[in-house]
């Protein structure tokens, strides 16, 4: 069965609609859009697949009219629309066969709030969702051809012998809160939206998504992160991936690590205290700004209880001060040294032309870190007195736990 939404004609001043809702589900094998028609979906469940019986060089699940002159749009605002191929290649029309699951010639692609499946197994030729491109391909100067990408769950597998991409448009928008996979052999590696397109060939306009398999979704596969400021190709990445996992580092809230924001001294106080698994700890009042009952007073207490922090002489412990990197170390030497762990490494901190700026109390904790090798340098110098941001954070503590886990 074939939807048909007729539109209106050339002649006719005005646009048609066609907007689908429902609490139900839709099977057909194709729906074509016609002149001067929006359509949209709004709800349901809509199963859009081929008839196997009938031999064709071509498909496409939704399509509209090859038509330069007015404008179409198909806007996918809900629902679920899953788009599958099941027909075998025709061996006469082998090396033509072209298999897409949305085209719209001259218009925009709207995708946002839905579900949308598409799979169109193998062909010579196979794309997943095009905009502003006809179906033989002719590149002809259109006025449009947008893709925009929000708030949705979008899953595309193809296998195209000669050509395949996942996306085709002119203007492709993917909305950074999304997390992208792409591959060839399955979505697996993560890559941020605006590194998901390249210039399709032999064009100056169009752009295109050259994976086989493309997988966007609103949240993170198993195992990876949901921080929107923490991006795979940042040097940082793997580090603040490792001790989210590990559960020693969390994020500011559910959506930010704050990756360039200084930690501070009840932070990592905090996190040592969760590494250690969040024992009882009795209060006492040592420190004048650690006051009872707030989320920073246990893990303090518990530290200064154990001999792994020490406040100032006046009496603080320096709540909201900003740690810096010998702060770290000794913290990390004393927590250490708490474990019974071995703390015979020593490195050598004259290589350091800034060494002479170490603090007398931190001269061994930098020495056994520089040994251990989970501190290093920063431009060649050790910035002793240096803040420490988060990102750093994360990666001398996964250096350190992978030495002593």
């Amino acid at each position: 069965m074939t939807i048909n939404c007729i539109g209106n004609w050339r002649d006719v001043e005005d646009y048609a609609s066609y907007i689908f809702s429902g609490e139900g589900s839709v099977n057909c094998h194709n729906i074509q859009i016609a002149y001067k028609t929006f359509f949209e979906i709004e709800s349901g469940v809509y199963n859009i697949e081929t008839d196997s019986s009938i031999p064709s060089p071509a498909y496409i699940g939704i399509s509209t009219a090859a038509d330069t002159k007015y404008y179409q749009r198909v806007c996918i605002r809900g629902g679920e629309v899953n788009i599958k191929n099941t027909a075998p290649i025709v061996p006469e029309y082998e090396a033509e066969h072209i298999y897409v699951g949305i085209n719209i010639w001259n218009g925009d692609i709207i995708i946002d709030n839905a579900t949308i499946n598409i799979d169109l197994g193998k062909n010579s030729r196979a794309y997943g969702i095009v905009a502003g491109v006809t179906w033989d391909w002719g590149f002809e100067e259109t006025s449009c051809g947008g893709v925009s990408i929000y708030n949705s769950d979008l899953n595309i597998s193809i296998q195209g012998e000669n050509a395949e991409y996942a996306l085709v448009c002119k203007e492709p928008q993917v909305a950074e809160n999304l997390f992208c996979y792409v591959g060839n052999i399955e979505a697996n590696k993560r890559i941020v939206a605006d590194k998901l397109f390249e210039t399709y060939p032999n064009t100056s306009a169009w752009k295109g998504c050259s994976y086989s398999k493309l997988d966007i979704r609103k949240l993170p596969k198993d195992g990876d992160i949901a921080f929107v400021d923490v991006r795979p190709d940042d040097w940082y990445y793997g580090a603040v991936k490792n001790v989210y996992q590990r559960r020693v580092m969390t994020g500011l809230d559910n959506n930010y690590f704050g990756p360039t924001e200084d930690l501070v001294r009840a932070q990592f106080a905090a996190l040592l205290y969760k590494l250690e698994g969040s024992p009882s700890v009795e209060y006492d009042n040592r420190f004048s700004d650690v006051a009872d009952g707030q989320w920073y007073t246990k893990p303090i207490l518990w530290a200064a209880q154990n001999g792994i922090v020490n406040g100032y002489q006046d009496g603080r412990f320096g709540v909201g001060d900003s740690i810096n990197r010998e702060q770290i170390a000794t913290m990390l030497y004393s927590y250490s040294k708490f474990k019974g762990y071995d703390l015979s490494q020593s490195g050598d901190l004259s290589v350091f032309p800034d060494n002479s700026k170490v603090s007398v109390y931190a001269k061994k904790s930098l020495q056994w870190a520089v040994g251990v090798g989970f501190i290093s340098g920063t431009n060649g110098k050790l910035d002793p007195q240096g803040s420490a941001v988060r990102a750093q954070c994360a990666a001398i503590m996964m250096r350190y736990l992978n030495a002593y886990e």
